[in-house]
C-alpha cells in the first residue's frame, strides 16, 4: 500500500475588510491609525504605547501578573533595548533585520518597529501586504507596483539595497531617516527617458542648423565663382573654402553615432562643441569672402590707375620726340625771285 505524506499547516492567516492581517492561528491583532496596537493570543494580551512614530513601552497582561517593558529605539523605530523590571536587554540585528533566536523575544516589535512572524520570523510589511525575509534579504512575493510604477524594476528588492538608510513600512514605498523619498529605479529611468528625448530634440535642431550652414556655404561659393578667376595669391583661400564645403558635405552624409558608454552630459557637451565649431567655420568663411572681395576691388582700382598712367606716358613720349626731332624743312615750297 503506497504511503502518502501530508503537509502540516503551521499557521493560518486571516485579513479584515481593510486588507490588514487580523489573525494568525489563535492570535488576534488590533490596529490604531494603521499601526499595530494590541495583540491577543495564548492567554496573553500585549499592548503597545507610542507617540506618533516613537515607540515608548509595551504591556503584557497574563492571568496572574502584568509585565511592563520600556523600549529604546533608533530613528527607524528598530527596538535596540528593552528594560524590564530586572535589567536592560540589548537587541541586535543584521543590516537586513535578522535577529538571532538567542536575542530573545522581550519585545513584540523588532526591526524597524515591525512584528516578526512567530513561525517564520519574517516581517509582515504593510500590515500583512507582503512578507519580508530578513535571511534572504528580499520579499517573498512581488510588488504590485512593479515594474513600471514606484515599486521599481526589481519587484522583490528591499529598500533598493540600502536597508541602513531606508525602511519600507508599507511594502511599496521607501521611507528615509528624514523626509519621505523614493529613489526607485523606475523614477530614475523616467528621468533618463526625458533627458534622452530632450537630447534627441537638440540633435534634430543642430542637424537643421547644419543643413542651413551648408546652404549658406554653397551660396558663398557660387557668389565667389561669379567673380571670375582669382589672382594667384588668393588660390589658397579658394582651395580652403572648397575643402570646407567638402567637409560639410561629408558630415551631412555620415551621421554621428554616439557610443552607449557616453553619458547624457558627455553627449550634450559634444553637441555644443560641434555647434561652436560650425559657427567658427562660418565666421571664418564669411571673413575670408569679404577679404577676397576687398582685395579684388583694390586690384581693379590698381588696374584702372595703371591704364591711366600708361596713356599719360605715351603722350609724354610723343611730346619729347617732337622736341628732339624738329622739321628741317618747315616750308616745302618757297618762292623764288
Amino acid at each position: 500500500m503506497p504511503t502518502t505524506t501530508r503537509e502540516t499547516v503551521l499557521s493560518r492567516y486571516r485579513y479584515d475588510p481593510l486588507d490588514r492581517l487580523s489573525a494568525q492561528t489563535d492570535i488576534q491583532r488590533f490596529y490604531c491609525n494603521n499601526r499595530l496596537a494590541t495583540e491577543v493570543g495564548g492567554g496573553v494580551q500585549t499592548s503597545l504605547f507610542q507617540h506618533d512614530d516613537q515607540l515608548l513601552a509595551q504591556r503584557q497582561v497574563r492571568a496572574d501578573k502584568i509585565d511592563t517593558t520600556l523600549l529604546a529605539t533608533d530613528q527607524q523605530r528598530s527596538v535596540l533595548n528593552a528594560l524590564d523590571a530586572t535589567r536592560p536587554h540589548a537587541i541586535a540585528y543584521t543590516p537586513y533585520g535578522h535577529r538571532p533566536p538567542e536575542n530573545g523575544l522581550l519585545s513584540l516589535l523588532g526591526f524597524n518597529g515591525e512584528r516578526p512572524d512567530s513561525v517564520t520570523g519574517h516581517y509582515h510589511l504593510g500590515n500583512g501586504y507582503r512578507q519580508f525575509n530578513p535571511v534572504l534579504m528580499r520579499f517573498n512575493s512581488p510588488d504590485s507596483w512593479s515594474p513600471f510604477g514606484k515599486g521599481g524594476l526589481n519587484a522583490y528588492v528591499y529598500c533598493v539595497g540600502d536597508p541602513v538608510n531606508f525602511s519600507d513600512p508599507t511594502g511599496h514605498m521607501l521611507k528615509g531617516k528624514g523626509p519621505i523619498v523614493a529613489p526607485a529605479a523606475a523614477t530614475k529611468s523616467k528621468n533618463l527617458i526625458k533627458q534622452k528625448a530632450k537630447l534627441l530634440k537638440k540633435i534634430d535642431e543642430l542637424e537643421k542648423k547644419e543643413v542651413e550652414t551648408i546652404k549658406n556655404l554653397r551660396a558663398i561659393d557660387e557668389n565667389l565663382s561669379k567673380l571670375g578667376d582669382l589672382p594667384p595669391s588668393h588660390k589658397t583661400k579658394r582651395f580652403n573654402l572648397d575643402r570646407l564645403t567638402e567637409i560639410q558635405k561629408e558630415q551631412e552624409k555620415q551621421k554621428v553615432e554616439y557610443s552607449d558608454a557616453f553619458t547624457l552630459e558627455e553627449q550634450k557637451s559634444h553637441l555644443e562643441f560641434e555647434k561652436h565649431h560650425t559657427k567658427q567655420q562660418i565666421v571664418k568663411t564669411v571673413n575670408s569672402a569679404k577679404s577676397i572681395v576687398k582685395q579684388l576691388t583694390e586690384i581693379e582700382e590698381n588696374l584702372s590707375s595703371q591704364h591711366q598712367l600708361t596713356a599719360a606716358n605715351s603722350q609724354l613720349n610723343k611730346n619729347m620726340s617732337a622736341i628732339r626731332h624738329p622739321n628741317p624743312n618747315p616750308n616745302p615750297n618757297p618762292k623764288q625771285d
